[in-house]
């Protein structure tokens, strides 16, 4: 089995942050939630998981209405986006793990034909119904996905995924969807 990390490794850009974007086409005034969201974020090294002590970190979302009837022309809008390294190397069985809410990418699943893990929220808040799915969350998360059947090759942008970087098999690091450096372990 694959796992592929989404954010900035497959697909280019963020998809919190682009949805973040296409709740603001639908309604400018969640333009509110921005400048103190990227403040923290940048005071925390860009960290997502900062967000994990935050009440209602994805608020924008809860004041979007009609949020829901948009997800499908937001997955194509992301479709478009992934880079072609992971339609290339894609099997049945591969999985999608990110720290993107789980909800709004549902639309990308069925698009790419694979599962997607992410940060599971309470749209109708805003609010963290998980922690965000980096790091050892990530990590978790899959691995109860699976089974706890191996890893066989991880691909990520190096960025807060080292616990699964270290029990795969093989590891591929990519940036603009070309791989930079590759591990056997």
């Amino acid at each position: 089995m694959q796992l592929f990390d989404l954010d900035g490794t497959i697909l280019d850009g963020n998809a919190t942050l682009l949805l973040y974007y296409f709740c603001l086409k639908y309604n400018p005034k969640v333009i509110k939630y921005g400048p103190s969201t990227f403040a923290k974020l940048a005071k925390s090294g860009f960290n997502p998981a900062v967000f994990n002590d935050q009440p209602y970190p994805f608020r924008f979302i809860a004041d979007t209405p009609g949020i829901h009837y948009t997800l499908d022309q937001f997955g194509e809008y992301l479709s478009d986006r992934i880079h072609p390294i992971f339609h290339e190397r894609k099997k049945d069985e591969d999985i999608i793990a990110t720290g993107s809410p789980e909800f709004a990418l549902e639309s990308l699943s069925k698009n790419l034909g694979v599962e997607i893990i992410g940060t599971k929220i309470d749209v109708d808040t805003g609010a963290l119904n998980s922690p965000i799915c980096i790091g050892d969350e990530k990590l978790k998360r899959v691995m109860e996905h699976i089974n706890n059947e191996k890893i066989d090759t991880f691909y990520y942008d190096g960025d807060y995924d080292l616990p699964i970087e270290n029990i795969a098999e093989s590891t591929h690091i990519l940036k603009k969807g070309k791989i930079i450096k590759s591990i056997t372990h």
